[in-house]
């Protein structure tokens, strides 16, 4: 019994006595202690991300910051010019990021050898694939409560500058949606409808789409007058975006066809993207059926002298083109 406790006490760093009764242990001779080296200075390497993507939310919620997730591959992101190594890798940059967002950094290789050897590559890819992503390296930002409202581009040649002006902007636009969160659909009728309203400028509309089908939003939305007609426009909107974020341009350019209150220019832009890109697919009909409903529509049908802007005059002519092209390669 003595031995076990003694064990624990050393375990546990605790002082150890020993009875009287028993001699003492002798005590080692001493050797003069060799002249202290003086220690080399570490670099101390600043990393500010957290990498285990399970203590994400846990840790944004705790902080009350958002989130801020970079997907990459590390068997695939040497490249001198790339997002990883340019931007998110400037420590004044990602100091200033640190204290608005949690920054979560997730490794999804390609290569198979190197995927073997990674960890959480399931929970990766499921997070990929809520966020619409299908490749890397990519930026998601999200709220705290990981509802995600901005995919960050790069361009080569991009500035520290300009992509911190990407991130303010979108932080931005998130405002509305984050304060729909916190109300969910048993806000007020007038704020929510002005909050609602706030949402779907042309800027943070697309935040809309993504969350057309939470919480009841565009339900409550179509329930009240002032907002009927808007609310039905975005759920028509958010079918097409939805087709598109899993890349199905077939899938949206069959949901433009059915939409019965998307016009004007958000119409006839996906109709002449659409169609060209199903003309180059061999996906003729279709791309005939698209441009003919962007024909139908009463701004491509008035007079060329009405059409003050030169950009709708040559949209127009594009989509009359598309349109003969395509129904040249139908089936007789």
């Amino acid at each position: 019994m003595r031995i076990v406790l003694l064990l624990l006490m050393l375990v546990l760093g605790a002082p150890v006595a020993f009875a009287e009764d028993e001699p003492k242990p002798p005590e080692p001779p001493k050797e003069e202690a060799a002249p202290e080296e003086e220690e080399a200075e570490k670099p101390v390497t600043f990393d500010p991300w957290l990498r285990n993507p399970r203590l994400a939310l846990p840790t944004a919620l705790k902080a009350k910051k958002d989130m801020l997730f970079l997907f990459t591959s590390t068997d695939q992101s040497s490249a001198p010019y790339s997002l990883e190594t340019v931007i998110l890798k400037d420590e004044a940059f990602l100091t200033e990021l640190a204290k608005t967002y949690v920054l979560v950094y997730l490794d999804h290789p390609k290569t198979p050898a190197a995927a073997a050897k990674a960890t959480e590559l399931p929970l990766i890819r499921q997070l990929m694939g809520m966020f619409a992503l299908n490749d890397t390296p990519a930026v998601v930002l999200t709220t705290m409560q990981g509802h995600p409202y901005a995919r960050l581009g790069y361009e080569v040649g991009q500035t520290v500058e300009s992509f911190k002006q990407q991130v303010e902007s979108a932080t931005k636009g998130a405002a509305p949606l984050k304060k729909l969160v916190a109300m969910g659909a048993k806000g007020d009728a007038p704020t929510f409808a002005a909050t609602f309203r706030a949402l779907a400028e042309e800027s943070s509309r697309p935040l809309l789409y993504m969350y057309s089908g939470y919480n009841g939003w565009i339900q409550k939305a179509k329930s009240l007058p002032e907002l009927k007609m808007l609310a039905e426009i975005i759920e028509e909107e958010s079918k097409i975006d939805l087709a598109l974020r899993r890349n199905d341009v077939q899938g949206a350019a069959k949901a433009l066809i059915a939409a019965k209150l998307v016009s004007g220019e958000k119409l006839l832009q996906s109709a002449y993207r659409f169609g060209s890109y199903l003309l180059q697919k061999g996906e003729y009909a279709l791309a005939h059926e698209v441009t003919a409903k962007a024909l139908a529509d009463p701004l491509i049908n008035r007079k060329d002298e009405e059409i003050r802007e030169a950009k709708w005059r040559q949209l127009k002519e594009a989509l009359f083109n598309l349109n003969a092209e395509a129904k040249k390669k139908l089936p007789k």
